[in-house]
């Protein structure tokens, strides 16, 4: 039998206790009740990783709500000082749960046993059925965010130097959220795929909206159904909420292909067909998004031919395909020729240019791309979160290169 220690302050288990663990689970308050913070620091991760064995797994919940993505990454700095390898999943809209490994790398988790029982029990009750339930809930590894923490300005937390504590107040009493791990897994592209997850059964996602991803999951795969079914769609997801908007949207863009609309409005189609592709693409297989374009090409009719709209319907193309190459190479193609390109879609055109650069290991040109059209555009402009961690990795080239140079 598996023996199971509950231990209600870990520091004080130091000074009488030997004892090695296979596992230590954390599930601390929040980090702005006075001497929370400690169990967040550099210090405490240090005592936990001399109580593991050298295999052995550490488990945290770490709030974000009421709390700041600065306070987030002072943490995650200090974790990953004593911790080979970890994973970071999300458990809500806000909050994270961090999976790590004292020595080694996590490797790929097999999650047979845990559906059957009352384990399986406990997880449906969260809307977790299955091993794309996990799959879906996974942004970030450390490799992925290993230049984006280089980067913050954020300090490690540490005793003696309590960022979190000095500042988890301020975010409490502001009612703040740190949402970068919600942003990057609801990004307009595939991106956390690409660059981090496996590959994930979109269509084995449970039909729970217990989570902003699954919720977009389950949107998407009503755009699917309502543009290739029209009517006649799975009455399952009538429920979904696509917002009153989207639901427009595709009721034109199924009207269309009747009417060849889009001819006589070709900027409206245009915009839809960009609200379309950002909604569904991220969010689903390669073969339903292909499905879901193949469906938009018809309500294009004689204007698909037409050499914007062609280059646009090749970029979406590339995207459905997780093509990291013709990503880069239709992207560029439309930047280059796009000096007065709508805010919206120059900011995507560069996150796909740079995130087919870095899924295709060319850091130095995804960094080119964002010196030539994203430095001067977000000089006085606020950039999203996963725009910070694209700009992260693709500014690491130098690293590269330093390692090539090493090699020779």
């Amino acid at each position: 039998l598996t023996k199971i220690q509950l231990i209600r302050n870990i520091f004080n288990c130091r000074v009488n206790n030997n004892t090695v663990y296979d596992f230590i689970i954390a599930e601390p308050s929040n980090p702005w009740v006075s001497g929370v913070s400690s169990l967040f620091s550099q210090e405490f991760y240090a005592t936990v990783r001399n109580y593991l064995a050298d295999e052995g797994i550490f488990v945290q919940w770490i709030q974000g709500y009421e709390f700041t993505n600065e306070l987030a990454v002072s943490i995650l700095k200090a974790l990953a000082i004593h911790f080979a390898d970890f994973d970071i999943y999300t458990s809500s809209a806000t909050d994270i749960i961090l999976i790590a490994r004292k020595s080694g790398e996590l490797g790929d988790p097999h999650w047979g046993s845990i559906f059957s029982g009352e384990l399986g029990q406990s997880l449906a009750r969260a809307g977790i059925h299955n091993p794309a339930d996990l799959h879906v809930r996974q942004v970030a590894s450390r490799d992925l965010l290993a230049p984006y923490l280089q980067d913050s300005p954020a300090p490690t937390n540490s005793d003696y130097f309590p960022y979190v504590d000095l500042n988890a107040g301020k975010a409490l009493y502001l009612s703040s959220n740190a949402l970068m791990f919600r942003d990057w897994s609801m990004a307009p592209l595939p991106m956390l795929e690409m660059l981090n997850q496996p590959d994930i059964a979109f269509d084995e996602v449970s039909l729970s909206e217990t989570s902003a991803r699954v919720e977009a999951i389950l949107a998407a795969r009503w755009i699917h159904e309502k543009l290739i079914h029209s009517k006649d769609s799975d009455p399952a997801l009538e429920g979904v909420n696509v917002g009153s908007i989207m639901r427009y949207i595709v009721d034109w863009l199924v009207a269309s292909q009747q009417t060849c609309a889009a001819e006589a409005n070709p900027e409206r189609f245009a915009q839809m067909t960009f609200d379309v592709m950002v909604a569904a693409l991220p969010n689903a297989g390669v073969e339903a998004g292909l499905r879901v374009l193949d469906e938009v090409k018809k309500a294009a009719c004689a204007l698909a031919s037409e050499e914007q709209t062609a280059a646009w319907l090749r970029l979406y193309a590339a995207v459905a395909r997780r093509d990291g190459r013709e990503m880069f190479e239709a992207s560029e193609y439309l930047l280059q020729r796009g000096d007065d390109l709508p805010f919206y879609e120059r900011e995507y055109l560069l996150n796909t240019a740079m995130l087919g650069a870095l899924a295709t290991d060319r850091r130095k040109e995804a960094f080119d791309t964002w010196n030539a059209f994203g430095k001067d555009y977000y000089a006085n402009r606020p950039m999203p979160s996963h725009m910070q961690l694209l700009l992260s990795a693709a500014a690491r080239f130098e690293d590269d290169s330093a390692r090539q140079a090493a090699a020779q």
